[in-house]
């Protein structure tokens, strides 16, 4: 499917119109929002997911602070830490939430290795702009520990998307 770059303008002004306007209570996406500003972008729900997580994310949401995760339009992720930068195509899964979700969190497995040590889940708890990070196959009682670098990833969550 081609997307004009003119649905992506929309789609982007969209969040940055729900970002800037959102209390801390109003932060919760409903599933009818999501449905209402996909309609608005003219994206099905599907594919309007996997845009609103583009933006930056940090620990508390400053940017100054890292790491830094910036995920892209097309899904896409860097990782800034310790003055290094590691780009990542990640895999996308939708319904990790199970056969039956419907909510807005996305998962993202970000290592293609025969062990997924690392977890994303944007959107975390159904809140737009939060990243978790948790241990996926390593970090967990009993298993393998994570690398230095993937724990000081997971240290730093909950991330928020930067303001």
């Amino acid at each position: 499917m081609i997307i004009n770059m003119r649905t992506v303008i929309t789609v982007i002004l969209c969040i940055f119109s729900v970002a800037a306007s959102a209390g801390v209570e109003e932060n919760v996406m409903t599933r009818e929002r999501a449905e209402a500003e996909a309609k608005k972008s003219g994206l099905p729900l599907s594919e309007y997911r996997s845009y609103i997580l583009s933006g930056r994310y940090a620990p508390q949401g400053d940017c100054t602070k890292q790491p830094v995760i910036a995920v892209t339009p097309a899904g896409e992720l860097s990782i800034h830490a310790d003055d290094k930068t590691e780009r990542i195509k990640p895999d996308i899964a939708y319904s990790y939430g199970g056969n039956y979700y419907e909510g807005i969190q996305v998962w993202l497995f970000p290592y293609h290795e025969p062990e997924r040590p690392i977890l994303f889940n944007f959107n975390a708890e159904e809140q737009f702009g939060r990243l978790d990070i948790t241990g996926h196959d390593h970090g967990w009682a009993g298993g393998p520990p994570l690398s230095q670098p993937h724990q000081a990833l997971v240290n730093g969550s909950p991330y928020q998307r930067c303001q």
